[in-house]
C-alpha cells in the first residue's frame, strides 16, 4: 500500500510539474529558426504537394480552414485553432492541444500555413524536432494587412498510431505496481 501512495503522489506531482510551452513561428522564422519551405506552386498544395516538397511522405491529420467552423483529419477531436487579428482575413493563429486527448506524435511533424494571394502562398514548417504534440503553436504576422490565413494543417508519417501520453503510460505502470504489491500483501 505504500508503494501505492508513493506512486500516486509521483504521478501527481509530475501532473501539477507539466508547463505548456509555446512553439512561435514567424514568416521571419521560415529557413532561419526552423527548417521551411515556402512558394507560390502549387497554389493549393495537398499531402501528396507537401510529401514531394518536403521529400518524406506525408499525410494530412489535422486542418482547419478559416471560417469552416469545425476540424477535419484524424486528429480533429484532439486540437483546435483560434484565427485572430479579424475572422476572415487573419495574420495570427494558435493551435492548442485539447488535454485529455490522444495527441499526434511527431518524428516527422510538418505544419502548413496557407495563403492563396500573396507571395509566397504558403509556408511548411518541419516541426518534428521542436513540437511535442501538445504544446501550443501561436503563428503571428502571416500576410498582415496585404492577404490573411486561408487554413493551417498538420502532416506527420503515414501510420502514426495514436498512442497515450507519457503520464497515461507512466499511471498504468504505476498502478500495476501498486496492484501487485497490494495482491503480494
Amino acid at each position: 500500500m505504500r508503494y501505492l501512495v508513493q506512486a500516486l503522489v509521483g504521478l501527481a506531482l509530475a501532473i501539477t510539474g507539466v508547463q505548456v510551452q509555446a512553439l512561435e513561428l514567424t514568416p521571419a522564422d521560415c529557413t532561419v529558426a526552423y527548417p521551411c519551405y515556402q512558394g507560390t506552386t502549387p497554389n493549393n498544395p495537398d499531402a501528396a504537394d507537401v510529401s514531394s516538397i518536403v521529400g518524406v511522405t506525408v499525410v494530412e491529420y489535422y486542418k482547419q480552414d478559416v471560417g469552416a467552423g469545425s476540424d477535419v483529419g484524424e486528429f480533429a477531436g484532439s486540437y483546435n485553432t483560434t484565427f485572430d487579428n479579424t475572422p476572415t482575413d487573419p495574420a495570427d493563429a494558435t493551435i492548442t492541444y485539447v488535454p485529455g486527448t490522444t495527441a499526434l506524435t511527431c518524428p516527422e511533424c510538418f505544419l502548413l500555413i496557407k495563403d492563396g494571394n500573396q507571395d509566397p502562398i504558403w509556408y511548411i514548417f518541419d516541426i518534428g524536432d521542436t513540437w511535442n504534440g501538445t504544446d501550443t503553436i501561436t503563428l503571428t504576422g502571416f500576410w498582415p494587412n496585404q492577404g490573411a490565413i486561408s487554413h493551417v494543417s498538420l502532416l506527420g508519417a503515414p501510420g502514426q498510431v495514436p498512442e497515450p501520453g507519457p503520464l497515461a503510460l507512466l499511471a498504468i505502470g504505476l498502478l500495476a505496481v501498486g496492484m501487485r504489491k497490494l495482491k503480494k500483501a
